[in-house]
């Protein structure tokens, strides 16, 4: 068993007292759009308090109730702009910029989906991931490649948000 799979079935398993603190990122190249396709999975309560935390000190009080039917209309503004806070691509050393598609959920995860469009086949790309890292001390995310065929994955701690990763 992988340890993608491993933290895969923890990930999806776990009910609203989980003991571990992951958020899953994973990033595949499509030649025939010439797009990265970005998907996010996180624990919805932990985005949640993160994003209400993050608006109480900019000086707004909300609640997000995702997943729910009272699920604030302004979710996908927030959820859009703590990934763009959050998450940064750069891609053979240039910086882009995705287009938020939206969300679906899981249980008690949330997929966050972003498109970047019109990129060359990546050779280098840089990762900053600092999804819930200031909320949980033992935050750990992973984010794994698919670019031209190779599968890599790469592992972010508190102290070691931003890495680079090379493909030939």
């Amino acid at each position: 068993m992988t340890l993608l799979t491993i933290l895969l079935a923890f990930f999806s398993n776990f009910g609203a007292a989980h003991p571990i603190h992951i958020a899953i990122s994973e990033i595949h190249y499509s030649k025939e759009s010439k797009s990265l396709q970005v998907m996010h999975k996180v624990f919805m309560d932990d985005l949640e308090d993160h994003i209400k935390k993050i608006e109480s000190a900019r000086g707004k009080t909300i609640a997000l109730h995702l997943g729910s039917e009272k699920e604030n209309e302004e979710a996908d503004n927030y959820i859009e702009t703590y990934i763009k806070e959050h998450f940064n691509i750069k891609v053979d050393g240039k910086t882009l910029i995705g287009k938020y598609l939206g969300k679906e959920y899981e249980t008690d995860a949330v997929w966050m989906y972003v498109e970047i469009e019109n990129v060359a086949q990546p050779k280098q790309i840089e990762v900053m991931d600092a999804f819930l890292m200031d909320f949980h001390s033992d935050q750990s995310n992973f984010v794994h490649f698919n670019i031209g065929g190779q599968k890599k994955s790469l592992r972010f701690f508190s102290d070691k948000r931003k890495q680079e990763i090379e493909f030939k």
